[in-house]
């Protein structure tokens, strides 16, 4: 099989587990907050956690990775702090403002701006079939968010703005991340980035408090056990899976992929958290899903399958010429 094939598709597998370990954040993130622990100190277990791990890992491999100059450690902190704790501190300022499912669904505008970065900064050009992937994208996650129902819309200018803050925030995970694997070993550039955040997010937690909630809770085995599947999976596997991947794929298709963890937030959610499940958010996972398929696969091989859903000869000849 052709190298590029390889390396192509390595990219996708690797973007795909970021996105499912992403997924899955929600679970024990959900149970850490019904004992009371402040979001803060929650994303200050997945950094520091994910730190001490890069850290094991780096003096395993080779502890010289553990060196950087000064313009790199600035570039490290940059990331840490405003892709990562930009992202964490944002969201849960606009969640107080207006309602969880507005703020995601901006959150999730993120793959809009990684697709008009990088026009600019890595030259990928905008394509007919980007663009309707794009469309297809964010309907899905409309839909999936459920603001097809006004009853839940509480609109909020502050709360819109920290939202839309919190999207660039996420977006520029893709954008630095892309640009800093060039430079740096992956592992020294996620050390030194939570290392950042957790010192950045130290201002912000009430120590002495949040240890008695741990300690003093009455299932104190169950909650490291999520505060370690936070670490672990949903930060250190979901942020080492990501940040490889953007070595494969552009910049656009690890964005859009990433917009997979709200599909996979959804099902658990729904078989283990018991929450609803529409037949019209559905559609709208599918809807992500396609946007996906619309990316990667070959003009031919789509084509194909539209052919077979009987779609009609004009939508079959604008898709052959895009």
């Amino acid at each position: 099989m052709n190298s590029s094939i390889v390396n192509k598709n390595k990219g996708l597998l690797l973007a795909l587990i970021a996105s499912i370990s992403w997924g899955y954040i929600g679970i024990p993130s959900r149970t850490l907050q019904s004992i009371n622990l402040n979001s803060c100190a929650i994303a200050f277990f997945r950094t520091s956690i994910a730190t001490i791990l890069f850290l094991i890992l780096i003096i395993r491999k080779n502890i010289n990775y553990l060196k950087i100059n000064c313009k790199g450690l600035l570039e490290c902190f940059a990331y840490g702090i405003i892709a990562i704790c930009g992202s964490f501190v944002t969201y849960n300022l606009a969640i107080e403002h207006i309602s969880i499912a507005l703020a995601t669904m901006l959150m999730f505008m993120s793959p809009l701006w990684v697709l008009i970065i990088s026009y600019f900064l890595f030259k990928e050009k905008f394509t007919s079939k980007k663009i309707s992937s794009m469309i297809l994208t964010l309907s899905g996650c409309f839909i999936v968010c459920g603001l097809y129902n006004p009853t839940i819309l509480s609109i909020n200018l502050v709360g819109m703005v920290y939202a839309i803050i919190c999207s660039f925030s996420f977006a520029s995970q893709t954008i630095l991340g892309k640009i800093a694997v060039k430079k740096y070993n992956q592992n020294t550039f996620l050390f030194y980035s939570f290392l950042s955040s957790s010192i950045a997010l130290l201002p912000f937690i009430d120590i002495t408090s949040t240890i008695n909630t741990i300690v003093y809770t009455n299932n104190f085995s169950f909650i490291i056990k999520d505060i370690l599947i936070l670490g672990v999976i949903n930060t250190f596997i979901a942020s080492s899976a990501y940040t490889k991947s953007i070595n494969f794929i552009t910049a656009n298709t690890a964005s859009v992929i990433a917009t997979l963890q709200l599909v996979i937030a959804s099902i658990l959610a729904y078989f283990i958290l018991g929450e609803s499940l529409s037949l019209i958010q559905i559609i709208g996972m599918g809807l992500i899903i396609l946007s996906i398929l619309l990316l990667e696969f070959k003009k031919e091989t789509f084509i194909y399958i539209l052919s077979k859903v009987n779609l009609n000869r004009k939508t079959l000849h604008y898709i052959k010429k895009s």
